[in-house]
């Protein structure tokens, strides 16, 4: 009987235990058709998206513009799904995060769960097929006289030849082996050299000591050229700094110039000039500044900016150097500028065709007016590619293996305890049939010296019986005995 309850109430124990343990396990969570999806410019495609333990509102987003994103219906509930709208706007790698928050509505406190889950993008360039043109032949057939020789203009025909029509393909351009320089300079001007050439490789200029740094700007006689390498801001180090400006032309070709800048060396000031020193450094801040005052009226660039992005510092017609970070997925950038009038020309190099890494868009600015030039610089930092398909696997892999280890914790602990309250629970019924075995004993030893008590008792009354039967007896004899002695008395008197 004692083992059939204790076989009971651990079944019974289990069974909760189970119940529980399903129970806390029931994580909200999401799953998509498609961890990662590859389409073209134009091209529209979908994605399901499942809860499977949840109910709640999701969103989904893209951390680029090249991508747009849809859902028909934000609302998900547990074992449903809802379809999400994707279309490739141009070429490039995106990401789509889909978040929310969803109830585990299988708990009793429907705990709420973040949700947040990412799908790789691919977008591929659209190809664009051209119609060739297909002329077919004609033949002209003319009626003439023999009398006159001539051509009879009025019964002339022309009549379709039904050959075979040819495609014509258009003709291959030649591209430039042009890598000359149109123009070179530094900034600032006083420290310039004097003219530049295509011709002339190499030039000198000296500064002195207190200029730490010089900017080279250039111009190419081809457009479709680009300078390479040389061109932009240079930090001076004391004494002579030769700088190579490359230049490539359009077909590969590649033409070098020297810049030779002596930067010189520091001069030891008379003691007797120190005392001029604030004297001279408030005249050169008011001449920087009367400076500045004349440039900010006469600048020939009015604003430059990056569609969709910005740079640091802001930008001033005095400030010459600017920096900017972009994602992997930027390959060119929409540089806008604004020139005083017709007279000042711009021209921008290197927003395209960006490399990871460091990037160096050049605006060389130039008046044709008053023949002076500036350079602008913009430094791009273009963030290296990540795997984001092979993130997504690796995240998924360890939340899978974290999620196992969890239940694997969880079963281990609610093992650990099922066998200890199993062992608490056979301890108690042991010492419980321990003391029921105790109380057996103590009562069978209180029967015992019961029936022994009740024994002795039944000697002690037989005795007494005996005794008062003996003495009964002996009374008895007693009185037989004196009745004839009386009698014969009786008799005497």
């Amino acid at each position: 009987m004692i083992k059939n309850k204790i076989t009971l109430v651990i079944l019974t124990f289990i069974l909760i235990v189970i119940f529980l343990s399903n129970n806390s396990l029931g994580v909200a969570s999401i799953s998509a058709s498609k961890d990662s999806l590859s389409i073209k410019e134009g091209e529209n495609a979908t994605i399901t998206i499942t809860s499977t333990n949840g109910t709640g509102t999701i969103s989904a987003s893209s951390n680029n513009k090249n991508i747009s994103v849809s859902i028909g219906e934000n609302w998900i509930e547990s074992g449903k799904s809802i379809t999400l709208s994707i279309k490739g706007n141009s070429a490039g790698d995106s990401v789509i995060s889909i978040s929310g928050i969803l109830s585990d509505e299988t708990s009793e406190d429907a705990k709420e769960y973040n949700i947040n889950k990412q799908i790789s993008v691919h977008i591929d360039k659209k190809i664009e097929t051209t119609n060739n043109t297909i002329t077919p032949n004609t033949a002209t057939v003319t009626n003439t006289t023999n009398a006159n020789t001539s051509t009879s203009t009025s019964s002339s025909t022309q009549v379709t030849n039904n050959s075979k029509p040819t495609e014509t393909k258009p003709a291959e351009t030649k591209k430039s082996s042009n890598a000359n320089i149109s123009a070179l300079w530094l900034t600032p001007k006083e420290y310039d050299f004097t003219g530049s050439k295509a011709s002339v490789l190499t030039y000198n200029t000296k500064v002195p000591y207190e200029v730490e740094e010089i900017t080279i700007g250039g111009r190419t006689q081809d457009s479709k050229a680009k300078f390479t390498s040389g061109i932009g801001k240079q930090k001076l180090q004391v004494g002579n700094n030769s700088v190579k400006v490359e230049v490539t032309a359009e077909d590969g070709s590649k033409k070098t110039y020297t810049v030779n800048i002596t930067r010189e060396e520091k001069k030891v000031e008379e003691q007797n000039k120190l005392e001029d020193t604030n004297t001279v450094t408030e005249e050169v801040n008011t001449t920087k500044l009367e400076n500045t005052v004349d440039i900010n009226k006469e600048a020939d660039l009015l604003k430059l900016e990056v569609k969709g992005f910005k740079f640091t510092p802001d930008f001033s017609p005095n400030i010459y150097e600017y920096k900017m970070n972009v994602d992997n997925t930027t390959d060119s950038l929409d540089v806008i500028t604004e020139k005083k009038d017709n007279n000042v020309s711009i021209e921008i190099v290197g927003n395209t065709e960006l490399k990871e890494g460091e990037n160096v868009i050049t605006i060389l600015v130039h008046n044709n007016s008053t023949n002076k030039d500036y350079t602008y610089q913009i430094i791009v930092d273009k963030l290296a590619k990540i795997d984001l398909k092979g993130l997504n696997e690796n995240l998924n892999k360890e939340t899978q293996t974290a999620n196992n280890n969890r239940k694997i914790i969880f079963g281990l602990g609610i093992g650990i305890i099922i066998v200890l309250i199993i062992f608490i629970i056979v301890k108690s019924l042991s010492s419980y049939n321990e003391e029921e075995d105790d109380d057996d004993e103590q009562k069978n030893d209180d029967d015992n010296d019961e029936k022994i008590n009740l024994e002795e008792d039944e000697k002690l009354f037989k005795r007494i019986d005996k005794k008062e039967k003996n003495e009964k007896e002996e009374e008895e004899e007693e009185e037989v005995v004196s009745s004839p002695k009386q009698r014969k008395k009786g008799k005497h008197f």
